[in-house]
């Protein structure tokens, strides 16, 4: 806890610097047990993804994720809730990785994404 009483998890939730664009698409995850999983991706970020699949997958475990049109990416669960999850991309993804993908979709996140993706680069 910090010095107002908020846990680690807490604190991380409410500072996360990365905006997370919404969108629904599946995805494919190979789990470190070499395990295959189908996900439907519910958003992404730069820093990481929140997705619901079939099969739980705890806390800790790593995966290699297959998102349409990006190279594979690796991730680390950070967070699951029965067969909801959540993910911090190891290392973090370029905006452009992220764009391209919010691109292949193309809908109205990835329109979202061209305009923040331009205020994000002057913003550095």
């Amino acid at each position: 806890m910090d010095r107002t009483g908020r846990t680690e998890r807490q604190v991380s939730i409410r500072e996360r610097e990365d905006l997370r664009y919404p969108l629904r698409v599946r995805a494919f995850i190979t789990s470190d047990t070499g395990e295959e999983v189908s996900l439907q991706l519910r958003d992404i970020s730069t820093s990481g993804f929140a997705a619901r699949g079939l099969n739980p997958l705890p806390e800790g475990c790593r995966v290699v994720i297959e998102l349409p049109g990006t190279p594979l990416a690796e991730a680390e669960v950070v967070w699951s809730i029965g067969c909801n999850l959540g993910a911090r991309f190891l290392p973090k993804l370029p905006f452009s990785q992220v764009a391209a993908l919010l691109q292949v979709m193309g809908d109205e996140a990835a329109r979202a994404a061209d305009v923040t993706g331009r205020v994000l680069r002057h913003s550095r």
